[in-house]
């Protein structure tokens, strides 16, 4: 990779194959070439390494809850009280070199008692020879610091570059060298930066971590002295966890579309299961009911040490107006239907439950689109913006059933651009009593490439009509768009039927 620096490009980063011909990063892009012809470069994407780098803290998070980033390629995890769940430090550390390798992730990895020593250690210490690709030393005992970090280059004390080669100049080109002069006269010369990152190197002076923040606001933890396994207690650790996380979300007047439910086991293992709602929910007995089926999935094996109940999505709790008199109002029956859609949704599938969403589109047939259930609105589909009004809001305008394809139907109308008189259907003729309309529907410019869902010559002008034995029909007529013959009618058409 390379980046533009100070009006040429310089190399960010290599491949083993680049550093095997003697390129480095800070080599300037002419200099890689005339050493390697065939180079192949890509743009350094600085924003997208960042998300990388927090993605990878996030999957970190199963070794240890205490994950730090260290950017622009580094990662600092506290394994303080998390080593055991792998066996040691050595059990740790190979299982997750081995995952990372597997992802094809070249890493540096090792264990110090401080966060200044691993570092230093990693980016400058001796292979370890552990045959999983990376360097480094494995892990860095008490009783070794001061021999292994002595042997180690200024530079892994994080310096900057004019410090770096001031002590190049006087010969000072190694961290024991350092520690051998007298601090006062470090001090003196290159301040007290200089001192304070050999104190934190030798563990003298604690540099706290910043852990990131959790990834979900909303979210309850819990932590036993002693492991669970029972499934008495496993629902009874839900039960408690659902109804803290409800009172949250009911006092932001939010409730949760998704919930899951983690648990860690003391063999390091993950248990999980979750359950999701079709309208946001901040009601634990509601929650708890469809959550209890999946608890029985969990394998606890030895015990679970701590657990986490997170709303992994979150909506807002809109008002509802509960029906006045013997009648249900909309918000009677939605609140009716969603345990039930809930409860089919979660124990045959996401996709056994389906919901039309309007779609901000002209054609009726591809106005509306079918989605699960439980999915959230707004999934990415081109969905109707909130502010947008379908046209099947008021029942009388369109009909609630549209025919899978339009049938053509034989038409008299009375003048060439007016509604239809009688129209010939399936062999049978029905003779209009009254007729509405026309509503015409133009074709979309913006969409005029797209010929996936939509024909090219859709012009329509709509009619509802009503035959003599009170059928009512949504019927249309093509129009031609191009050409002398702008206007003429094209054919007619049967698109819905009316309840």
């Amino acid at each position: 990779m390379a980046v533009r620096q100070g009006g040429a490009l310089r190399l960010t980063a290599v491949d083993d194959r680049a550093r095997a011909a003697g390129l480095c990063p800070g080599l300037s892009l002419a200099d890689a070439r005339a050493r390697l012809p065939d180079i192949r470069v890509v743009a350094d994407d600085p924003a997208a390494d960042a998300r990388f780098l927090e993605k990878l803290a996030r999957w970190a998070e199963r070794y240890t809850p205490d994950v730090a980033l260290d950017p622009p390629d580094g990662l600092l995890l506290d394994i303080t009280g998390a080593a055991h769940l792998h066996g040691d430090e050595h059990g740790l550390r190979r299982d997750a070199l081995a995952r990372l390798e597997r992802g094809r992730i070249v890493t540096r990895a090792a264990v110090a008692g401080t966060a200044a020593a691993a570092w230093a250690l990693a980016r400058f210490g001796p292979p370890s020879h552990t045959g999983s690709g990376e360097s480094g030393a494995a892990i860095l005992r008490d009783g070794d610091p001061e021999r292994v970090l002595d042997a180690l280059p200024c530079a892994a004390l994080r310096l900057d570059a004019a410090t770096l080669d001031q002590l190049d100049r006087l010969g000072l080109r190694r961290i024991g060298d350092l520690r051998r002069m007298p601090r006062r006269g470090l001090v003196a010369r290159f301040g007290d930066a200089l001192a304070q990152r050999l104190d934190a190197v030798s563990g003298q002076r604690d540099v706290p971590l910043s852990p990131l923040p959790p990834a979900c606001d909303w979210a309850v933890r819990r932590a036993f002295p002693e492991p669970i396994s029972t499934p008495e207690d496993i629902a009874r650790l839900a039960d408690d966890m659902i109804a803290a996380l409800c009172r949250r979300l009911a006092a932001a007047e939010r409730g949760a579309r998704a919930i899951e439910f983690r648990c860690r086991c003391l063999d390091g293992r993950i248990e999980r299961c979750g359950v999701a709602t079709a309208a946001p929910v901040a009601t634990p007995a509601r929650i708890m009911k469809i959550l209890a089926e999946r608890l029985g999935h969990l394998r606890p094996g030895l015990g679970i040490e701590s657990a986490e109940m997170i709303a992994t999505r979150v909506e807002a709790l809109a008002p509802s107006q509960r029906g006045l008199g013997a009648g249900m109002g909309a918000a009677d029956r939605d609140a009716d239907l969603a345990p039930l859609v809930d409860a089919v949704s979660n124990r045959l599938g996401a996709q056994a439950v389906g919901r039309l969403v309007p779609v901000a589109r002209h054609a009726p047939e591809v106005a509306q689109r079918l989605l699960p259930a439980l999915a959230p609105i707004g999934g990415g589909i081109a969905e109707a913006p909130a502010s947008w009004r379908s046209p099947w809001t008021d029942g009388a305008t369109r009909p609630l059933r549209l025919l899978e394809a339009p049938v053509p139907l034989d038409v008299t109308a009375e003048i060439p651009d007016g509604p239809p008189l009688q129209f010939r259907l399936r062999g049978r003729l029905h003779r209009v009593r009254a007729a509405d309309g026309p509503e015409r529907i133009a074709p979309e410019w913006w969409n005029d490439q797209d010929g996936r869902d939509q024909p090219q010559d859709w012009l329509r002008d709509y009619y509802r009509v009503e035959d003599r034995d009170g059928r009512r029909f949504w019927v249309f007529r093509r129009l031609a768009q191009d050409g002398a013959q702008r206007g003429a009618t094209r054919g007619w058409f049967l698109h819905g039927v009316f309840a």
